[in-house]
């Protein structure tokens, strides 16, 4: 949340490019983070329980754009 938006971006690549070797859970907001990412999750707080509200493969988006 603290970082501007090119740094963000520069997480973002640095997580993307070592997801061959690892997986990671990233929690954010900034879509420079997030639009390298390959699931995008959403969650939302109903009385302080956490729900799923959505799931998105971002890599059939990206074959149904193209």
């Amino acid at each position: 949340m603290f970082l501007d938006s090119v740094n963000a971006e520069i997480i973002g690549k640095m997580i993307k490019e070592s997801s061959n070797n690892t997986q990671t859970l990233v929690i954010s907001l900034r879509k420079a983070t997030l639009k390298d990412a390959d699931v995008v999750y959403g969650i939302t707080s109903v009385d302080g329980v956490s729900q799923m509200i959505g799931k998105i493969n971002i890599n059939e988006i990206s074959e149904v754009a193209n």
